[in-house]
């Protein structure tokens, strides 16, 4: 299954596995390997990751999949310890 079709059945509400696409997974971004972290909430305006230094990264609503957020983390590896932060 591809990972588009991963998240429509997320967003609907029918997917047997929404860990595989929400959570922190290792991935490559423009050659550069790290960890992907998406949240999904419907009722969030935004979503911050708060690393386990204290960093704040914020992640960025994904187009067309509404309450599902996403960052990229350059060069972090799993596992990524962090918590979530929704407004």
């Amino acid at each position: 299954m591809t990972e588009s079709r991963d998240t429509e059945l997320l967003l609907r509400g029918e997917s047997a596995n929404p860990h595989g696409v929400l959570g922190a997974h290792p991935s490559v971004m423009d050659g550069v390997a790290g960890v992907t972290v998406r949240a999904l909430h419907q009722d969030a305006l935004s979503v911050e990751c708060i690393l386990s230094d204290g960093k704040a990264l914020q992640l960025e609503p994904v187009e067309d999949a509404h309450g599902l957020f996403t960052t990229f983390i350059p060069r972090a590896t799993l596992p990524l310890r962090y918590r979530l932060r929704f407004r």
